[in-house]
């Protein structure tokens, strides 16, 4: 018996994404923002876990910890780095990929809720990498993070943080813990939106 692997769940999903994807023929390099975001995100991921082995959750520790890293651990000035500027890069990707999307009408019916799941993809980005810049807890994380929480009163009254300007020995617990939710909100609503459109929204329309 002959196995054909494209009819095979899993790899029938790969096939029909990576090797059979039927595309237009007018395809340029403008949709390639997405695949390079999605990029970054991975970049982002490993080089977060590799800083968070040697970060330290305290006030007195925190900018000390990042000192640490960028003179002591080996090439961990290039971990920080890429870090750091892939971020501002991620971010630049991301606002190409959006203005394509505005320039051509992504938004428009069917593909609305598709656009939506980048909405709050966004959302969630900017509150990422707000939070990430606050950890290292040096004076520029200080003022980010107090105009930030004054900007933002009622909704950081309700998660609990707004009188963190006052209380700073809980500004590492709490927004390390708030970056990890944020971080996986992000990849739990990539999946979920990869799902919804492969499994629901094409199906059903």
């Amino acid at each position: 018996m002959t196995f054909r692997w494209n009819k095979h769940p899993l790899l029938s999903l790969f096939s029909s994404h990576i090797i059979a994807y039927p595309t237009p023929i007018n395809l340029n390099y403008m949709w390639s923002f997405g695949s390079a975001a999605g990029i970054c995100l991975v970049i982002q991921i490993i080089t977060g876990i590799f800083l968070a082995m040697y970060y330290t959750l305290h006030i007195d520790y925190a900018f000390l910890s990042i000192e640490f890293i960028m003179r002591n651990v080996n090439n961990g000035w290039i971990i920080r780095y890429l870090h750091a500027n892939g971020a501002s890069i991620f971010f630049i990707i991301v606002y190409c990929h959006i203005l394509r999307g505005l320039y051509f009408g992504s938004y428009i019916q069917p593909r609305g809720p598709l656009w939506m799941s980048g909405v709050l993809l966004l959302i969630l980005m900017m509150a990422n990498a707000f939070i990430g810049y606050v950890l290292p807890l040096g004076l520029m994380s200080f003022w980010l993070m107090f105009i930030g929480v004054n900007l933002t009163f009622f909704p950081m009254h309700f998660l609990g943080l707004a009188g963190m300007p006052r209380q700073i020995p809980d500004y590492p617990d709490a927004y390390y813990s708030y970056n990890l939710i944020s971080s996986y909100g992000s990849l739990i609503s990539l999946i979920a939106t990869i799902f919804f459109i492969r499994y629901f929204y094409y199906f059903n329309n």
